[in-house]
């Protein structure tokens, strides 16, 4: 009976202290505030796209919606000729969350491109939870109406396996419904989201064997799987799609705030960008830029890994670079021939 009584001890004592490591992570964590997104219809199908003049809270920074429905400076659709037109389209890293709307990644490439000078728009077409394919109906809806001369792409790792989930459900089997669970646990407890956000390092640190959604990735990818295969044929879609409209696609590999010295991102953009590279798409791999820098000081807060203010920063002066490499002086590039009459 004693036995009995102290496992009961147990199981109420570890139940309370979990309780209570619960209570105490939700009052500590920021909580988002406002509604950003909705569902809108095309003839596309239904895809998630911001509010116009909407307002919120995300990882305890303001965030706002433009009154053309999305993340920065109201540049018209109507281009001024002279200023060279950048759309940049992706996730939750892509929009800035962790950042307030001048911390974003494309709003600090854009202050770093301008340099005094007003030359370069940059429109963050950015929205959170977005996957390639929803990406591709973005870029359908906006590129038409904002007729950019350079569209980039931020791939973070997550995005290929994502990317299957969402454009073909059916192939949500194996790691796709194990995604869906670990993302059920993840929204509905705070203590999920910490063993989650600190179990893996601590893992990789001790065993060295790499695990989870970007191992997965790198399997897929060497494997030629059906989740890159759909990926890729996106990809390339979308580089078909924007050479029709006289843009050049070029894609941005964004790290995740995981140990730098460690990260199986490396390996990951390595075999990507390979890819991307051999396909005639300019590609930047942002993760070197961190190297020998501690990541936590890059964290948006406890439980929330995206980057924060400092860490977008860094992406956006870095790309800011690679796009300047990759544009004459002039401003010129094959999409202003394209549309040069007689061309």
């Amino acid at each position: 009976m004693s036995t009995f009584r102290n496992l009961l001890l147990l199981v109420i004592s570890t139940g309370t202290a979990l309780l209570l490591a619960e209570g105490v992570l939700r009052l500590a964590e920021p909580a988002p505030k406002g509604a950003i997104t909705q569902t809108v219809e095309t003839e596309a199908g239904p895809y998630t796209t911001l509010i116009p003049d909407a307002w919120g809270v995300l990882a305890g920074r303001p965030v706002s919606v433009n009154h053309l429905g999305y993340r920065g400076h109201p540049y018209p659709p109507a281009r001024d000729p002279s200023k060279f037109r950048i759309q940049v389209f992706g996730d939750s890293h892509t929009f800035g969350v962790g950042a307030p709307d001048d911390g974003s990644y494309p709003a600090a490439m854009e202050s770093r491109l301008s340099r005094g000078q007003s030359r370069y728009e940059v429109l963050n077409f950015g929205v959170g939870g977005y996957d390639f394919g929803n990406i591709e109906k973005h870029i359908r809806i906006n590129v038409p109406k904002y007729d950019p001369d350079l569209v980039i792409l931020t791939f973070h790792a997550g995005d290929i396996i994502e990317t299957d989930i969402i454009i073909d459900r059916r192939a949500a089997k194996g790691l796709g419904w194990g995604l869906r669970i670990r993302n059920a646990l993840v929204s509905n407890s705070y203590l999920m989201r910490l063993a989650v956000l600190y179990a893996a390092p601590v893992l990789r640190t001790v065993t060295g064997i790499t695990w989870g959604t970007t191992a997965s990735e790198i399997d897929e990818v060497r494997s030629n799987g059906p989740r890159w295969q759909v990926f890729k044929t996106t990809v390339l879609r979308m580089q078909n799609q924007l050479s029709r409209r006289c843009a050049r696609l070029a894609v941005v590999l964004f790290p995740s705030m995981i140990d730098f010295e460690r990260t199986p991102d490396a390996e990951l953009y390595t075999l990507v960008g390979s890819w991307l590279q051999a396909n005639g798409i300019p590609v930047f791999n942002a993760l070197p830029a961190f190297r020998g820098k501690k990541v936590s000081q890059f964290w948006a807060t406890l439980l929330d890994h995206h980057p924060n203010e400092k860490g977008y920063a860094i992406v956006g002066e870095t790309v800011a670079d690679f796009v300047e490499s990759t544009v004459p002086a002039d401003g010129q590039t094959a999409s202003a021939a394209c549309r040069r009459p007689g061309s």
